[in-house]
């Protein structure tokens, strides 16, 4: 049975945002404690791959002062979206504006979704996922139960239980090429399957109407 939630459609808008060769990792509806975890691990990652940038969105956007502390104590570069700062210039961009982060994810290679390594339930994997970018969560993931037990039976979606775990599964998705593209593909493959739920679901409803 296909899952209706697996409807969604991908914004394919010009966000202006100058990457390069660059290779961004997102960080997608941070929550508290959180960021630390993510910075912790791009710092780990940054010394073995140097073209890695980091976009880091918070859910919450009364956060963003203390999410900038924390950026400013890994002593890398940073910047924030209203400003138009760019990756050429700095190693991570804080997002700070309403709306974008959906859009965002066509430029990454990969993104951690938030809200699941404390007790939130996690956010939408499928809006990374609709760019055939994989996606990463923490254990807390009750909120899109249904949604991961989906993804994670392929190379799309992957839990981790700990912030070593993710650590150590974004070093591979960024050193195995191979690995890496299998995990597009199954993106690709598992929204292909899942998509037209609607329809099909439709389509029933019809044949018992009539």
């Amino acid at each position: 049975m296909k899952n209706l939630k697996f409807d969604v459609k991908r914004i394919d808008a010009d966000i202006q945002i100058e990457k390069g060769k660059n290779r961004i990792i997102i960080a997608g509806s941070t929550h508290k404690g959180e960021d630390e975890i993510i910075l912790s691990a791009f710092e780990k990652l940054k010394k073995e791959f140097s073209d890695t940038k980091l976009l880091l969105a918070p859910r919450h956007l009364t956060r963003v002062n203390n999410v900038e502390e924390l950026v400013k104590k890994t002593g890398l570069s940073y910047g924030f979206r209203s400003k138009q700062d760019t990756f050429a210039d700095n190693e991570i961009i804080i997002l700070d504006t309403l709306g974008e982060l959906s859009k965002m994810y066509q430029i990454c290679e990969f993104a951690f979704i938030g809200g699941s390594f404390n007790k939130t339930g996690g956010h939408n994997p499928l809006e990374a996922v609709v760019y055939n970018k994989p996606a990463i969560s923490g254990p807390s993931i009750h909120n899109f139960r249904d949604i991961y037990w989906i993804l994670s039976r392929t190379k799309a979606g992957k839990i981790v239980k700990t912030p070593q775990e993710l650590t150590d599964y974004m070093h591979k998705l960024l050193a195995d090429k191979e690995f890496y593209i299998q995990s597009c593909n199954d993106c690709k493959t598992v929204f292909e399957f899942q998509q037209g739920a609607m329809e099909y679901v439709i389509n029933e409803l019809k044949k018992i109407v009539k």
